[in-house]
């Protein structure tokens, strides 16, 4: 009898499937949802927050160059936008040009005021040229650049306050001291009355 008759024939595993995955590449892709969600809402809220800042840019850019009054005009409209109605909607002339100033980072400041030049002061005046307008234009496109969107303001104390903060926490140590003897100083006197003794 052949001995080799009675083998079987070999026995395969069964194939492993993809799944399940193991609970930490869940994690990870949990992790990687979140952070592409964050980013595509960042995203898009930057999107529409600059969505006028583009447009102005868009007029400014545009051929021929808008003249000083539609410039002045596109930068109202553009802060009233922006900005808060009562902060900007009454200014005209040199106090919104002044507006327009504050609201730029320090560096660029001198730049927008120079290319401004007195536009602001006389804007129903007979314009002189291009020149002016092309000045005026890249003036508020540096504006537009710079200044928008707004940034939030930070919570800075001046100077003035910190030093009132520390004359008042000087004044409350001193009066703690001063509460703090004041107890013993009586405690001695009514123990000299209690002895019958004067205080």
């Amino acid at each position: 009898m052949d001995p080799l008759a009675q083998l079987q024939d070999i026995h395969l595993p069964q194939q492993v499937h993809n799944y399940p995955v193991a609970p930490g590449w869940w994690l990870l892709l949990i992790l990687v949802s979140i952070l592409a969600a964050v980013l595509l809402y960042k995203f898009v809220k930057n999107w529409r927050l600059n969505k006028q800042k583009r447009f102005a840019l868009r007029q400014l850019n545009q051929s021929p160059i808008p003249n000083n009054a539609q410039i002045i005009a596109i930068l109202k409209w553009t802060t009233m936008t922006y900005f808060p109605r009562k902060s900007s909607a009454s200014l005209f002339g040199r106090k919104f040009q002044q507006f327009l100033t504050e609201q730029l980072p320090q560096k660029h400041r001198q730049v927008f005021t120079e290319q401004c030049g007195d536009a602001f002061d006389h804007l129903y005046q007979k314009e002189s040229g291009d020149d002016s307008n092309i000045a005026l234009s890249q003036a508020a496109i540096l504006w537009l650049k710079k200044a928008l969107p707004p940034k939030k303001p930070g919570k800075k104390k001046p100077s003035g306050d910190t030093k009132q903060t520390q004359d008042s926490a000087k004044v409350n140590a001193a009066d703690k001291a001063e509460k703090k003897t004041a107890p013993a100083e009586v405690s001695d006197t009514s123990k000299y009355q209690k002895q019958g003794e004067p205080a």
